[in-house]
């Protein structure tokens, strides 16, 4: 009978240095609105600003605990300007 191969779930960027080469705000402000069909007349915008900490969406929130007061997140550019211009490549140090 076969077997089902399904090692264990790791995080393999757990506790190291995630560098993005795309990332909302690093350049400039930048602003982004939500993406949702439900809510297409009333997108919520904002800015991303690496300056600011309240509002720097840097690539070390990729693996940070992020709970209800402390509400972090990686963002890349949006793709509102330059939608062939934005890859991202993630490395893991």
């Amino acid at each position: 009978m076969p077997q089902r191969c399904l090692p264990p779930y790791t995080n393999v960027a757990y506790n190291r240095a995630v560098n993005a080469s795309n990332t909302c705000g690093i350049k400039e402000p930048q602003q982004f609105c939500a993406q949702s069909p439900y809510l297409k007349a009333s997108l919520e915008c904002e800015f991303c600003d690496d300056r600011y900490e309240r509002s720097s969406h840097s690539s070390r929130y990729i693996t940070d605990f992020a709970g209800p007061d402390n509400l972090t997140w990686w963002q890349s550019e949006t793709l509102m300007e330059r939608v062939d211009e934005a890859p991202v490549d993630l490395t893991i140090d």
